[in-house]
């Protein structure tokens, strides 16, 4: 991610993981008025806020995996459009996304229980990939 220190109404952005063979993978889209702090939001993942936690845990569970992760961002004067139209392109391009899943009530779920939830999704994003890749050659 470039530092890029304008500053605007907001931002849209996707974040990748990249595998061993150097693929960028989207798993998540977003917006918000700072991508820095959004960002720190993810490294913090309170499990009080969902997005928070199932990004920051599926980030933390790819780096286990050996994965990187990667953001790219940019300026938007429309995040809530522009950001539906990238997870509607995605989505439509066959990925699979962890927006809108894996929601929770932080009162009747257990922090080990969703993380466990999140390995999982994460484990099926890398398996379904390998798969994929197995099946085109």
């Amino acid at each position: 991610m470039d530092f890029d220190p304008r500053s605007g109404p907001g931002f849209v952005y996707v974040l990748f993981w990249v595998g061993a063979d150097n693929k960028e993978t989207p798993f998540y889209v977003g917006e918000t008025q700072s991508a820095l702090g959004r960002l720190n939001d993810y490294y913090w993942a309170g499990f009080k806020a969902s997005t928070d936690f199932n990004i920051g845990e599926a980030v933390k569970h790819l780096w286990a995996r050996n994965c990187r992760v990667v953001a790219k961002y940019r300026p938007s004067t429309n995040q809530k459009q522009d950001e539906k139209g990238l997870i509607a392109g995605l989505r439509a391009e066959g990925y699979t996304l962890l927006n809108r899943q894996l929601g929770y009530d932080y009162k009747k779920m257990t922090e080990e229980k969703q993380r466990l939830k999140v390995q999982a999704f994460v484990d099926n994003l890398i398996a379904s990939r390998k798969t994929a890749r197995s099946v085109s050659n």
